[in-house]
């Protein structure tokens, strides 16, 4: 996982630039022309910015960033639900799945269990085809980028907050950055919700039932 957590870096890092960036237009951008250095200033620092937060990100417990994904406190990953996923996909059979691995999918089994034998028993045999390790790699990458911007977004609510209570006559966030960062995370979420079923799926799909 390391090593695909490693080659997302610089996918993720853009990302989160680029979020920073349109951040950055929307609060400077309809200023006057002498407040440019202002947003110059701003999209140099977002490089430097998004660099600490993809290292804030590392940080992060994964459990955590499942939690925040999947906005569940237990069972949250989609392995969990293995029974249930396996209809939305055209490409698994559920008869065929169920006749394989009947205590994976089977409804007495318990989420945290179905978890441990979906790993032990679907993910390991087949987790080094390219097909698993681009979706795996694709679920890492969005779920990072997930939790980057709830950081952001923590980090400026958090300076908004102590600017106004302690009435420091500081710049104020603009209410465009809040919406657009607001939607950018509900973006990544979504996209990081999907590639995670995705890959979960594509564990299953990948062997020859």
């Amino acid at each position: 996982m390391a090593g695909l957590k490693d080659s997302n870096n610089i996918k993720l890092f853009s990302l989160v630039s680029a979020a920073l960036l349109v951040c950055s237009w929307l609060q400077f951008g309809t200023l006057s022309k002498h407040e440019l250095t202002d947003f110059l200033l701003f999209g140099a620092y977002s490089t430097l910015f998004s660099a600490v937060v993809v290292m804030l990100t590392h940080v992060m417990p994964s459990a955590l960033k499942h939690k925040i994904v999947f906005t569940r406190f237990k069972d949250e990953l989609p392995a969990s639900r293995l029974n249930v996923i396996c209809k939305k996909d055209p490409r698994i059979i559920l008869s065929e799945v169920e006749s394989k691995w009947p205590e994976v999918i089977s409804d007495i089994t318990t989420p945290h269990t179905r978890n441990g034998l979906w790993y032990k028993l679907i993910y390991k045999p087949v987790r080094d085809k390219p097909e698993v390790l681009h979706a795996h790699q694709n679920f890492l990458l969005y779920r990072d980028v997930c939790s980057s911007l709830l950081i952001i977004g923590l980090l400026i609510a958090g300076y908004d907050i102590c600017r106004y209570w302690q009435n420091i006559e500081t710049l104020s966030v603009a209410k465009n950055v809040y919406f657009s960062l607001t939607t950018f995370i509900i973006l990544a979420l979504f996209s990081a919700r999907n590639s995670g079923e995705r890959f979960v799926l594509t564990t299953v799909a990948a062997h020859e039932l």
